[in-house]
C-alpha cells in the first residue's frame, strides 16, 4: 500500500509541475522566409539579440526587404501556451503577426501599427515592441490573451516599403502532451486494478 501511495504521489507531482509551469523565454528551433529578402531569418530572427533600438533597417542584425510578399515563420518546435512576444521591427510601418498549430492554418494574434512604439519617425530605425505589461517596451495596442501555438509567422502589410524584422521572441510554458498524461494515467488505473487484486487475495 504504501509503495502505491508513493507513486501515486510522484504522478500527482509530475502532473501539478506540467500545469503550473512558469512563464520562460521559448528556445524556438528555426526561423524560415518566403519571398525575396535580405540576410537569414535563421539564426538572426530568433537568437535573443534584440537590435538596439534606432538600428538602421538595413543592418546585419536584420531581416529587411521590400515589399510586402515576404512571410517569416518561427517554429517554436512543440506547442506551448504562449503568454507574451517581444518584436523588433522597423518603426514606420505595418506589421502583421499571426500562430498557428500546424503551420497550415493560422489565426491573427496582433498588429503592429506604425504609430506604435517609441522611437521617431525621423531619424526612425529598429522598434522594440513588448506584450509584456512589466516590460518598458510594453504597447498596450498589441497586448493578447494567451493562446496555445507552436508556430509564430509575421509580415508586412504596408508602409514605406522598407520593411525589417530584427527579432521575434516568445514567452510561455509547454503544453503538456496528452498522450503523456493519458499514459500516466491508463498506468495509474492498472495501478490501482493490481493493488485492489493483491489486498483482494490477502483478505481471502
Amino acid at each position: 500500500m504504501k509503495k502505491f501511495l508513493v507513486t501515486l504521489m510522484v504522478i500527482m507531482f509530475v502532473v501539478g509541475a506540467a500545469s503550473s509551469a512558469s512563464t520562460a523565454l521559448i528556445d524556438a528551433v528555426s526561423a524560415s522566409g518566403s519571398g525575396t529578402y535580405n540576410n537569414s531569418p535563421n539564426p538572426l530572427l530568433i537568437n535573443h539579440v534584440i537590435p538596439e533600438e534606432g538600428t538602421w533597417w538595413t543592418s546585419s542584425t536584420n531581416v529587411w526587404w521590400n515589399g510586402t510578399d515576404p512571410v517569416f515563420t518561427i517554429d517554436l518546435g512543440s506547442i506551448y501556451l504562449v503568454e507574451d512576444v517581444v518584436v523588433s521591427v522597423d518603426n514606420n510601418d505595418d506589421y502583421e503577426v499571426e500562430y498557428s498549430l500546424d503551420n497550415t492554418t493560422w489565426t491573427h494574434l496582433f498588429s503592429i501599427d506604425d504609430t506604435y512604439g517609441d522611437i521617431p519617425e525621423s531619424p526612425g530605425g529598429m522598434d522594440t515592441m513588448s506584450t509584456d505589461s512589466s516590460d518598458g517596451e510594453y504597447v498596450s495596442q498589441i497586448d493578447f490573451t494567451q493562446v496555445q501555438a507552436r508556430y509564430l509567422r509575421i509580415f508586412s502589410t504596408d508602409g514605406d516599403n522598407m520593411y525589417a524584422v530584427g527579432e521575434v521572441e516568445a514567452y510561455g510554458q509547454p503544453v503538456p502532451i496528452p498522450s503523456t498524461i493519458m499514459l500516466m494515467g491508463t498506468g495509474l488505473l492498472g495501478l490501482v486494478g493490481y493493488n485492489r487484486k493483491r489486498f483482494s487475495k490477502k483478505g481471502s
